[in-house]
């Protein structure tokens, strides 16, 4: 491991139930997707990118779900064991689903390439 690169670490990964607004192949459907905490706030992570040699996973990009629009949006489902949260609010998932970075928007706040290493459960 590189001297700058962040350790791998446990945290917990929460599914979250969610629509998108941007696909056409999924618009109106109900989707599942994970979220962590991340600096006191909960964070939706679209994609990961998975060591092929060692047991954590990298999130490419993360989308605060904490902010104080989306935050009143998210439900937090108790004794529900397809998910932890329900999100009534539209995600561009298709935009930020891309490896390529999505367009600023002011709608979301989202961190590019975060310097974590999420250990994988077994």
């Amino acid at each position: 491991m590189m001297e700058d690169e962040p350790t791998p670490e446990y945290r917990r990964v929460f599914k979250i139930l969610f629509y998108s607004r941007d696909d056409p192949e999924t618009v109106g459907a109900i989707l599942k997707g994970d979220a962590i905490e991340h600096e006191g706030r909960l964070w939706f992570v679209p994609m990961w990118y998975d060591s092929k040699e060692e047991a954590w996973s990298v999130p490419l990009r993360l989308v605060c779900l904490s902010t104080p629009e989306i935050v009143v949006c998210l439900q937090k489902l108790v004794d529900d064991p397809k998910a932890d949260f329900l999100l009534n609010y539209p995600i561009p998932i298709a935009d930020l689903s891309k490896e390529t970075a999505p367009e600023k928007s002011s709608e979301f706040l989202v961190i590019e390439r975060p310097p974590l290493k999420i250990l994988k459960a077994h």
